[in-house]
C-alpha cells in the first residue's frame, strides 16, 4: 500500500510539472520559487490555457517601440512624433503567472508642476450685502495627477522563453498626447483646436505610466480573476528622433 501511495505522489508531482510552464515566477532575477517546490498554498491552475503558476500575478510597466525595455522610477522617456501628425509616449508592459490573452489598460497622467508661491496668491471676492461689502479670501487647493490617456485592450501577449517560463510581454501600445500638452517641438510647426500646448508643454511636467492585467482565465470560467498593476513617474522630453517601424496607429 505504501508503495502505491507513493507512485501515486510522484505521479501528481509529474503531472504539476508537465502543466507548468516554467519555474521562475519572477521578473528578471528576484528570487522564485519553482514548481515542484512551490507550497501547496501558492499553486494556481489556470484551466483556461492549461497552466500551473507559483505566485500571484505580477505586472511591470516599461517603454519600448519593438520590445519590452524596463523603466526605473525618474527615468527619461521620448515623446515621438507620429507619422500621421500628433505625439505619443510608447508603453509596453512584461506580465507573470497569466495566462497569455490578457485584459489591459494602459494609461498615462500628467503630474502638475511643483507649486511656487505665486501660485498661492489669494482669490478675493466682494459680496454686497446692504451697504456693507463682505469680502471671503480662498487659496488654491494642490492639484493631484491627472489622466490624459488610456485604453482597454484585449491582447495575446508574447511568451519570452515559451514552454520554459510564463514571463511575457506585450508591446506596441501608443500613448496619445492630448494637443493641450503637445511639447514644444522645434522639428513640427503643428497646431489644433485646443491649442498646441495651451496647458502646458508635456515636457515641462512629469508623467505617471501605468498598467492594469487581468487575467482571461477567471472571466471565462467566473471564478475571481487575477489582476496585476504597475505604475512609474517619468520624466517626458522632446522629442524621439529616428524613424518609427510603423505607421498604423496603436497596433504591434
Amino acid at each position: 500500500m505504501r508503495v502505491v501511495v507513493r507512485v501515486l505522489v510522484l505521479l501528481y508531482a509529474a503531472s504539476l510539472i508537465a502543466l507548468s510552464v516554467g519555474c521562475d515566477p519572477v521578473p528578471d532575477d528576484d528570487d522564485g520559487t519553482s514548481i515542484e517546490d512551490c507550497p501547496e498554498e501558492l499553486l494556481f491552475q489556470a484551466t483556461v490555457c492549461d497552466e500551473i503558476y507559483c505566485g500571484e500575478p505580477i505586472v511591470r510597466v516599461g517603454t519600448g517601440i519593438t520590445a519590452f525595455e524596463p523603466v526605473e522610477e525618474g527615468q527619461e522617456v521620448p515623446i515621438w512624433y507620429g507619422s500621421q501628425g500628433g505625439y505619443h509616449l510608447d508603453i509596453t508592459v512584461e506580465m507573470m503567472n497569466m495566462c497569455p490573452i490578457v485584459f489591459l489598460r494602459p494609461y498615462f497622467k500628467v503630474v502638475p508642476r511643483e507649486r511656487t508661491m505665486a501660485d498661492y496668491r489669494p482669490v478675493t471676492t466682494t459680496w454686497e450685502v446692504a451697504t456693507s461689502p463682505i469680502q471671503t479670501t480662498t487659496w488654491p487647493e494642490p492639484t493631484e495627477p491627472y489622466e490624459v490617456f488610456s485604453q482597454n485592450r484585449h491582447v495575446q501577449a508574447v511568451r519570452v522563453e515559451p514552454n520554459v517560463s510564463p514571463r511575457q510581454h506585450f508591446w506596441g501600445i501608443r500613448a496619445f498626447v492630448p494637443c493641450e500638452h503637445w511639447p514644444d517641438d522645434p522639428e513640427h510647426d503643428l497646431d489644433c483646436p485646443e491649442g498646441r500646448g495651451s496647458e502646458g508643454f508635456l515636457e515641462s511636467f512629469d508623467a505617471i505610466i501605468g498598467v492594469e492585467a487581468w487575467d482571461h482565465h477567471g472571466i471565462d470560467v467566473g471564478e475571481p480573476t487575477r489582476y496585476g498593476h504597475d505604475f512609474r513617474t517619468v520624466d517626458p522630453y522632446c522629442c524621439g528622433g529616428g524613424v518609427i517601424p510603423w505607421d498604423d496607429d496603436d497596433v504591434r
